[in-house]
């Protein structure tokens, strides 16, 4: 589970860095979406779901791109324009 959380930790940030460089958004604000994203997926996930290998977490997080950037848009327009 540590391995896929640190996997999404990832794609969340390089998400949001963009945003973030340019001042569209605080640290905390920044801090507040990767957290509440990564928690949200992970809860989701039931035990024998999580992907465990490199290769599976890789291949989940590039299956369910669209869905992923869906969510962490909508915690952006939560958290960054509230």
């Amino acid at each position: 589970m540590k391995l896929f959380q640190v996997a999404l930790t990832k794609f969340v940030k390089d998400l949001l860095k963009p945003s973030w460089r340019q001042g569209n958004m605080s640290k905390e604000a920044f801090k507040t979406i990767v957290k509440r994203a990564v928690d949200k997926v992970s809860n989701s996930m039931e035990g024998r779901r999580v992907p465990k290998s490199k290769a599976k977490i890789d291949k989940y997080i590039d299956s369910s791109r669209d869905k992923l950037t869906k969510l962490v848009m909508g915690y952006v327009d939560k958290y960054v324009k509230a």
